[in-house]
């Protein structure tokens, strides 16, 4: 991407604003990250390097679900919830660290702004697999729903940043109280099995999927052949969404028609493949692996080129504080 004169001007004057009203933030979350800031993390790491270190945290979690409770069935390891609940926590603790370390050594920019949400976006949906195991969905429509209750409050609070220029958290938020609370799932899980949450909670949309043809009836024929596949199309859908919009915050500028619906073109292919009569359905396989690769391949060509543009605008690494 190419960024116009007055699009460099507001990145290089960008100036962040928000805050977090939760009290559990004000009083536990903000002081500890503060202390891990002070006390563990140098002055010549990079704010990102906090923050690609959070999602590091969050992948690692995902794939050791994806290896030992492949299928996301009641029953999985115990131990595997507890490493989700501890990597969900060092998740929470280094993005909140992550901006506490920019104000420390003075380097707060749009480019951290930018990485920071960038990672958020790809962490809600690979969490969502862990999470998975933790609540015994295995690949249903269950899990989908799980991915709606993450993306649509994450995308909706991204346009709300986008028209007001300002992001404030309300006093119950999904990056605080929400954490926690899916924390709190994950030891429960680690004590008396997921088994719990699917007898008490998991049977109930049951009625959903008893017709053959129905939409949660093809998701989860969907999510059971190719989950894989559909998760990195979805999580890159997303994040590509997200990037868009951003972008489109930073450097102040309208979010064009085609930045906001022009991913879902990729979407809504192959889910005519998962979802549409026989003629499509036959298709299904070859319209998922194209356009989940070439959704994934457009995130990250997003993801690398926005980085590299607003840190050349900027003059300034990546990974890398550079000296004043």
């Amino acid at each position: 991407m190419s960024l116009s004169e007055s699009e460099k001007h507001a990145v290089r004057h960008y100036k962040y604003c928000g805050g977090d009203s939760s009290p559990v933030y004000a009083a536990v979350l903000s002081p500890w990250a503060q202390f891990c800031v002070d006390t563990f993390v140098p002055l010549s790491m990079a704010p990102n390097t906090i923050t690609l270190t959070g999602l590091v945290m969050s992948l690692l979690a995902t794939t050791l679900t994806l290896i030992y409770n492949p299928t996301l069935a009641p029953g999985g390891p115990r131990w595997l919830h507890v490493v989700t609940g501890v990597s969900m926590f060092a998740y929470q603790t280094l993005d909140n660290m992550d901006g506490k370390q920019a104000r420390r050594t003075g380097s707060s920019s749009a480019l951290g702004m930018f990485f920071d949400h960038a990672c958020d976006s790809i962490n809600a949906g690979v969490t969502i697999i862990a999470m998975g195991s933790v609540l015994g969905t295995g690949w249903t429509p269950l899990l989908f729903i799980t991915y709606l209750a993450s993306f649509i409050p994450f995308y909706l609070q991204t346009w709300e940043e986008y028209y007001s220029r300002t992001m404030i958290l309300p006093p119950f938020n999904g990056p605080s109280e929400g954490l926690l609370m899916s924390m709190g799932l994950c030891f429960a899980s680690a004590l008396y099995g997921s088994e719990l949450f699917h007898e008490a909670v998991m049977d109930a949309p049951a009625v959903l999927i008893q017709a053959d043809d129905s939409f949660f009836f093809r998701c989860e024929l969907g999510f059971q052949s190719h989950p894989i596949l559909l998760i990195i199309m979805h999580c890159s859908v997303f994040a590509e969404m997200v990037m868009h919009i951003m972008v489109a915050h930073l450097v102040e500028r309208k979010v064009s028609i085609v930045e906001r619906y022009g991913v879902w073109v990729f979407a809504v292919i192959t889910y005519l493949g998962v979802y549409g009569g026989e003629a499509y359905r036959s298709l299904e396989y070859a319209l998922l692996i194209f356009n989940t690769g070439l959704s994934a391949v457009l995130m990250l060509n997003t993801f690398i080129l926005v980085c590299s543009e607003f840190a050349a605008t900027l003059n300034i690494s990546v990974f890398k504080i550079n000296p004043k």
